[in-house]
């Protein structure tokens, strides 16, 4: 189906800027969803559960198939979180589900009108930085665990491309 399809022809000429912000604020989640994995990480590290490679490794791989709401109960069993930051994860999580899983059924009309197509971008916009704001949250909890771990934030970064390269089956960029 191309862009010039019977769903191009239905919805507002609005339309693409929106699906930049439905891409943009999906693009997020997903990044905020990867920060809650290194937290777990980290925080498994400070338990002492993961001190060699392999263990965090494992563990790793344990949470990449897990939801992000399993994800925030295993972090809620684990490691105690602040209310505003757990309140700002939940909130998270209900509209990343609800991007994921509702978003084209609930606002297909929405999206045919110039003005509310237009009033979806913003909120899509809003959601964006919402994830942004929640990721943010998850990195300086992780930044926190590191300094308690006494590893250098360097190391820790260089650490975490090198992994990410081994995963994606890539070089190091920057090494």
């Amino acid at each position: 189906m191309d862009c010039d399809s019977h769903m191009m022809a239905t919805y507002s000429e609005e339309v693409p800027e929106t699906f930049g912000w439905f891409g943009a604020a999906t693009h997020n989640a997903q990044f905020f969803e990867a920060d809650l994995i290194t937290l777990h990480v980290a925080v498994a590290a400070l338990q002492g559960k993961a001190l060699t490679l392999t263990k965090l490794r494992d563990i790793e791989a344990l949470l990449t198939k897990k939801t992000l709401g399993q994800l925030l109960r295993t972090l809620d069993e684990s490691a105690p979180v602040p209310n505003e930051i757990r309140r700002l994860w939940e909130k998270a999580l209900t509209l990343r589900n609800s991007l994921s899983h509702g978003f084209f059924w609930n606002n297909h009309s929405r999206l045919m009108d110039p003005t509310t197509c237009r009033q979806v971008a913003g909120e899509l916009r809003q959601a964006a930085l919402l994830f942004n704001e929640a990721s943010e949250a998850a990195q300086a909890a992780t930044e926190n665990c590191i300094a308690l771990l006494g590893i250098d934030p360097l190391v820790w970064q260089r650490q975490l491309r090198e992994e990410l390269a081994r995963v994606l089956g890539s070089a190091p960029q920057g090494a």
